[in-house]
């Protein structure tokens, strides 16, 4: 396999690896009100915090990777997937703890805060989504399906890792 290949699965393997860990971490930072800063929690911020930032520079660094490598294997680009990803994962996040706040608010059984930034966020991630589906005839064209399928594989197993990583520093 051309080192490019080889490159573009490892960039999509960590782009999704780094979309998921932060996916996970900010699952727990809202359950802990969204607040960490020194006395904001009980007992300060988790040790586990560190994931958000490196999670996002590394995310974007990968993205950014997988650009060069595409433009040498020919295989998907995931910057817009991985665009829609980002925005519609954390998205669901906010809606979710909007909705269920767990603890969060004392009265309605909604914050609504998360609720709005869950709107702005799904419509950020859903819009590539459309672009995505009007142009996919041009956009799949001339692609080898074995890198595709490929591509698609390294991306279920980074999201597999980073589940086993998050919950190891649980």
């Amino acid at each position: 396999m051309k080192p490019a290949r080889i490159g573009l699965l490892v960039t999509t393997f960590g782009a999704a690896f780094c979309l998921s860990c932060l996916y996970l971490a900010m699952r727990g930072l809202m359950r802990l009100g969204g607040l960490v800063s020194s006395g904001a929690a009980p007992g300060g911020a988790p040790a586990w915090i560190w994931v958000v930032p490196v999670s996002i520079i590394l995310g974007l660094a990968m993205i950014f990777a997988s650009i060069f490598m595409n433009q040498r294997a020919e295989g998907v680009n995931i910057a817009m997937p991985a665009w829609s990803a980002l925005f519609l994962s954390l998205g669901w996040n906010f809606l979710d703890f909007g909705f269920n706040p767990r603890g969060l608010t004392s009265g309605s059984g909604t914050f609504g805060a998360f609720i709005a930034c869950g709107v702005v966020f799904v419509i950020m991630g859903a819009v590539p989504v459309g672009l995505m589906l009007k142009f996919r005839k041009s956009a799949l064209k001339g692609l080898d399906a074995t890198l595709v399928i490929l591509q698609l594989a390294a991306a279920v197993a980074g999201v597999f890792a980073a589940v086993k990583f998050i919950s190891s520093l649980s």
